[in-house]
């Protein structure tokens, strides 16, 4: 049965912050060549939009939450997350199912992650350590620090007509897409996992 946070025992500040990044990096369409440095590039921009004074405040949320949203629509892969999240309730569903629990899952995210990640931002800072890439998947391998703590962040990209995409992030060796396939699994049935999901959406909480 669907029930609490599936990333029982990590901050959300820090996992909302890290999605955060992650989705400004996603959408700015990554360059295949090297994901490292353009995931470099991007959190640099995603300090600029964080710190920017222009747009600080409560005012300017929906302002802020629009912005990096319209990126995220645009490159994030929301359609193979969903799809890996799902696992075997994905092939039962109708097309028009999938395209329903597609857009469910990524308000869920704008809703408890985007807006939540603009909210508890507070000077985090990242630095990346290492990449690996194999043909058309690569492993970026970074760490958050806050107030002095590191906490251990990976990125998974897939690169597809010459666009590095984010499809997961790991966070203290975490999955978040694991987890919500984890927590899913234990539904009992599709129509308990879409109740979650929708007051989830509706509350802005997954605990």
């Amino acid at each position: 049965m669907c029930g609490s946070h599936p990333l029982r025992g990590i901050k959300l500040r820090i996992v909302s912050f890290v999605v955060v990044a992650m989705f400004l990096l996603a959408g700015s369409g990554l360059a295949a060549s090297d994901p490292l440095g353009q995931m470099k590039d991007m959190v640099d921009r995603a300090m600029v939009v964080l710190n920017d004074p222009a747009l600080a405040g409560t005012e300017h949320h929906e302002e802020r939450r629009q912005r990096i949203m319209a990126m995220v629509t645009e490159h994030f892969d929301f359609r193979s997350m969903a799809q890996s999240v799902l696992a075997r309730h994905w092939q039962e569903r109708t097309p028009a199912e999938q395209e329903h629990f597609i857009s469910l899952f990524s308000r869920l995210v704008e809703r408890v992650y985007v807006d939540k990640g603009m909210e508890q931002y507070s000077g985090q800072k990242v630095v990346f350590r290492n990449q690996l890439v194999k043909g058309d998947r690569a492993l970026v391998e970074s760490v958050v620090v806050d107030n002095g703590t590191e906490i251990p962040v990976s990125y998974k990209l897939r690169e597809r007509g010459g666009r590095w995409s984010v499809y997961d992030v790991r966070i203290e060796g975490v999955s978040m897409v694991a987890n919500y396939r984890s927590q899913f699994a234990n539904s009992k049935s599709y129509a308990e996992v879409l109740a979650w999901l929708e007051n989830a959406v509706a509350s802005g909480r997954v605990d």
